[in-house]
């Protein structure tokens, strides 16, 4: 009888590969799969990946619902910060929900409540008192008024010494704001290599007689270096006028940052406070980085007059992509001139523009808004061909009509010699308009499209194929899927459940949430790398990735 003696010892090194040697893609894409008890749970079993896991895991954090001590958001801050592996990992961070609340007992023990702390704030005392303030009252000299007779003061300088202090007394409110935003500051310098910060305020005016007792400011004041303030790439700032305009440092400058978005939802109940806050603070923000930005976007949902704006940013020396987003009505003949001139200035070096046009949030009945090329896509600065322009998106609003799809192809047709990448959306077209426009777009030159049509037939795809061979993503919305009109097609099906597309070189197209999908499609000689469908009305591909 033969004898079979297994060993269970073997060499480790060998056999497994080590956690740390794996490409951080691959954790990352673990880490999506995992909840938080999970990853704790890991530090007993496998600690290097579980540092691996928690550092990616926390690359962009996110803040939520900030509302004064003891709340989620405060909490989650104070356990990034006490995470010295973790707080060096955050590079994009986004405060959402901005707006503090506090909730604390008065010194006979009842609750205070946020509208007793506004009556408290409202009655504020102030006070006055005598302090040092000292001021030199200087002769005038010939060389400055020589029309005078030079003054013979018997000591030289007149010193007139003075005193006056202005000082307030606190309230509660007040204190336990300042104390947060402290800590908040505090916990943005504990982040020394985050290069993204995402800050939203609420869209609605502040209540308060007093703007700074709902606001908070989480950016440091002018004179104050910060670890983030040499890292910071990318700064967005979006909501209400009175709350960002508190937030945007008036003399301070990042060194690297690149990208700017402002976006503004609401505003002052005098509109021309926006129009201050605009001019004053936000144009010269832009102007001091003028040297570093690439992208800028401004976005206003409400009826804004931005002449200022552009006619104070000057020129941004480096500025690639510019994003646009404007009411969906005829804007004022300062504003448009103001705004070519802008693209005139930077027409050179724009390699990547979007356009949207939203409807105003400012207005119970909206201007009707039509696009007429003659009156516009024919007009300064709509008229404008940007040379060296790459990437281009239309967002248009309102219900797709003649006069919106002759602008479009008029505008998309001064830049076909260029374009890449071309985005359509609130456009939907039949098969004969979008047979005009691959007429004057289709080349070789285009990689991506996204468009929105009436009708998806096979033979869309077949005439895609055709006219642009070098595209490479292709999104394609629509309203109803066509039936096969001869042998010659491929199949076009409609079934109740997910189809797979059959497309050559691609192994399976990404196919989700839509009642009409289609199977069974070859398309041959046609190297597409992504085609996403969706039946309109269904969440759009932004919003599938976020879920992702």
């Amino acid at each position: 009888m033969s004898t079979f003696k297994c060993s269970s010892s073997y060499d480790s090194t060998s056999t497994l590969v080590s956690t740390c040697t794996l490409p951080d893609h691959l954790w990352s894409y673990i880490c999506r799969f995992l909840t938080n008890e999970q990853i704790r749970q890991m530090y007993s079993i496998n600690q290097p990946l579980y540092r691996i896991s928690m550092a990616l895991r926390y690359r962009e954090a996110s803040i939520g619902k900030l509302q004064g001590a003891g709340s989620r958001g405060t909490a989650r801050c104070a356990a990034i910060a006490k995470n010295f592996r973790l707080r060096n990992n955050v590079h994009s961070l986004s405060f959402k929900v901005t707006r503090l609340s506090f909730d604390y007992e008065s010194e006979n023990g009842t609750h205070v409540t946020d509208a007793a702390m506004k009556r408290i704030s409202n009655s504020a005392f102030v006070k006055l008192a005598v302090s040092h303030w000292r001021s030199k009252a200087q002769p005038p000299t010939p060389s400055i008024a020589p029309q005078f007779p030079p003054s013979n003061p018997a000591s030289g300088s007149v010193t007139i010494g003075r005193s006056l202090t202005l000082s307030r007394q606190k309230t509660r409110e007040q204190v336990a704001r300042d104390g947060i935003t402290a800590a908040i500051r505090e916990f943005l310098s504990s982040l020394p290599n985050l290069t993204n910060l995402d800050i939203h305020f609420p869209n609605s005016i502040c209540p308060s007689s007093d703007e700074n007792d709902s606001t908070i400011v989480l950016l440091q004041p002018p004179g104050n270096e910060t670890p983030y303030g040499t890292t910071l790439k990318s700064l967005t700032i979006t909501g209400s006028v009175v709350a960002w305009k508190q937030l945007i440092p008036h003399h301070y400058e990042w060194p690297r940052l690149e990208t700017f978005r402002v976006r503004i939802d609401s505003g002052h109940e005098n509109p021309n406070d926006d129009v201050y806050a605009i001019r004053l603070i936000l144009a010269p923000f832009i102007r001091r980085h003028s040297k570093t930005l690439k992208m800028l976007s401004i976005g206003s949902k409400i009826d804004q007059d931005l002449t200022s704006l552009y006619d104070g940013i000057g020129c941004l020396l480096h500025l690639e992509t510019l994003e646009i987003e404007q009411p969906s009505f005829t804007p004022s003949k300062n504003h448009t001139e103001a705004l070519g001139q802008f693209l005139i200035r930077h027409r050179d070096n724009l390699t990547s523009f979007r356009w949207t046009f939203v409807t105003p949030s400012n207005i119970a009945a909206p201007q009707t808004f039509i696009l007429h090329p003659q009156e516009w896509f024919e007009q300064p600065p709509y008229n404008l061909q940007l040379p060296r322009l790459r990437q281009m998106a239309l967002t248009l609003p309102g219900t797709s009509n003649l006069s919106f799809f002759e602008g479009t192809n008029l505008y998309c047709a001064r830049h076909a010699s260029t374009l890449t990448h071309l985005s359509l959306n609130g456009l939907i077209m039949s098969l004969t308009q979008l047979q005009e426009l691959l007429l004057l777009i289709g080349s070789k030159r285009l990689e991506s499209l996204e468009i929105s049509l009436e009708v998806l037939t096979s033979a869309v795809l077949i005439n895609l194929s055709t006219k642009c061979p070098s595209l490479q993503c292709l999104h394609l919305a629509y309203s109803s899927v066509g039936r096969q009109k001869s042998l010659t097609e491929p199949v076009l099906v409609d079934p109740t459940a997910g189809g797979i597309l059959k497309i050559p070189n691609v192994p399976m197209v990404n196919t989700w949430q839509f009642r009409h999908d289609m199977s069974v499609l070859v398309l041959g000689n046609w190297n597409v790398g992504e085609l996403y469908l969706r039946k309109i009305g269904d969440r759009s591909w932004e919003e599938y990735k976020m879920d992702q």
